[in-house]
């Protein structure tokens, strides 16, 4: 309204954190998860901590662009590599940061609170770098795991081979000395070797056709 005192943007955001956080978490609500089986906003335990961070920083004054990526440069302001360990996709969690803005909006106009232009731009590009910083790590964290577990899973193939590899190459050494007898259970057991080593090899060939967000 003309004429109307603005509000601190940077008070607000730190005085009533908990209304804020209630109403992120009841357009969350309204609006339903992603998935059917995320019962809890992804973002719930760190929103807080962020909003708060986000006050403060507008209460210091003179808010830049810069000043907003250097907010979430401390690592206890967001933990995005704990949705992908929650196996949350990450566009929940840009939708989630999408929610807070609109929150905030909606907050502050049931209340009739006025602030400037100048506090609800570096608010919004807070959210933004936050958003942004969170997608990098998360991606960054993701590949990591994939990397981590494509290894793990090929030498744990590598080691499965060794004993099919030994037993033929015992079962040609017997043949060679003219040990062994083409019985029908010698065949089986051929049978049965080679069967494995096809699985494994099939197995590391099903890896590498696959994309590491894919596997």
């Amino acid at each position: 309204q003309e004429g109307q005192e603005m509000a601190s943007l940077g008070e607000l955001l730190c005085n009533h954190t908990d209304e804020l956080v209630h109403q992120w978490y009841e357009l969350w609500l309204q609006e339903g998860p992603a998935s059917p089986e995320l019962t809890e906003a992804a973002l719930k335990n760190h929103l807080p901590l962020q909003l708060r961070a986000i006050g403060r920083a507008l209460l210091k004054g003179n808010p830049s662009r810069g000043a907003a990526k250097e907010l979430w440069l401390q690592h206890e302001r967001l933990d995005p590599e704990q949705r992908v360990r929650d196996e949350v996709l990450i566009e929940e969690v840009v939708r989630e940061y999408a929610c807070v803005i609109d929150a905030v909006r909606t907050w502050l106009d049931e209340r009739g609170e006025q602030v400037s232009f100048l506090d609800y731009s570096f608010f919004s590009l807070a959210i933004f770098e936050l958003t942004a910083e969170s997608v990098r790590r998360y991606a960054k964290f993701k590949a990591e795991q994939v990397a981590r577990e494509r290894s793990e899973y090929v030498a744990s193939i590598a080691h499965q081979l060794r004993t099919p590899v030994s037993t033929l190459t015992l079962t040609v050494q017997q043949l060679e000395r003219g040990q062994g007898a083409l019985d029908t259970r010698f065949l089986e057991r051929l049978r049965r070797t080679v069967g494995r080593l096809s699985r494994l090899v099939d197995g590391v060939l099903r890896l590498e056709r696959f994309k590491p967000e894919e596997l």
